[in-house]
This record gives structure tokens, C-alpha cells and sequence, in this order.
């Protein structure tokens, strides 16, 4: 994410010359590169659930990511926000969903430690 974060400009610059829209390209991919610093967490914790037959958190941490969070925030950031909604709805689900499934792994976990 770093690289790409750092060289977004020239990046969208190789795929369009138009100011307004290397401007806007940029911000999303920047937005990108941040949200996705969250996804590594949720995905292993989504993996773990399913590993260990927890089919339904493991869904429910998907399905947050996906479209839960993400289907509202998109709907409701462009509303009020325009185009900057629409870049910022993916990378906030992403954190969103983070902070949830530290939450379900910690709650998993004091549940486990309760049982030995």
C-alpha cells in the first residue's frame, strides 16, 4: 500500500490525463491504501471463525465488510458527501469491520479462556 500510496499520481496519470479526474482517482486510491491496512486483521479472524466451525461469525465478519457496512455507508456518505462519499464508504467499512471483528476475536477468546 505504501508505494502505491506514494505514487498514486503518476499511477492514475498512466490511465488518464484529465486533471479533474487524476485529482479524484487520486484520492480514491489514497483511501484505498489506508482501508486496506484493515482488511489483513478481519480476513484472519473470518478464517479463523471458519476454521474452527463458527460458520455464522465467520459470515457475519464477511458479510460486514462487504455489504452490511459498506451498501449503507455508500448510500449515505453520497448522499451528503458527493463523490468524496463515494471514495470514503469503501475504506470506512473496512475499518468499521476491523474494529468488530478485534471485538468478536477478543469475546471469542475470554470465551475460550472461561472454558478451560
Amino acid at each position: 500500500s505504501i508505494p502505491i500510496y506514494i505514487f498514486a499520481e503518476p499511477l492514475i496519470q498512466l490511465l488518464r490525463d484529465d486533471s479533474e479526474v487524476v485529482a479524484i482517482g487520486v484520492r480514491a486510491l489514497g483511501l484505498m491504501c489506508v482501508g486496506q491496512l484493515f482488511v489483513p486483521l478481519t480476513m484472519m479472524v473470518e478464517m479463523g471463525f471458519q476454521s474452527i466451525g463458527q460458520k455464522l461469525m465467520a459470515t457475519f465478519g464477511s458479510s460486514l465488510r462487504s455489504g452490511i457496512v459498506f451498501i449503507p455507508a455508500l448510500l449515505i456518505l453520497e448522499k451528503y458527501r458527493g463523490i468524496a462519499g463515494v471514495q470514503e464508504a469503501q475504506p470506512i467499512s473496512f475499518l468499521f469491520t476491523f474494529v468488530v471483528c478485534v471485538f468478536l476475536c477478543r469475546h471469542y477468546l475470554h470465551f475460550v479462556g472461561d472454558k478451560k
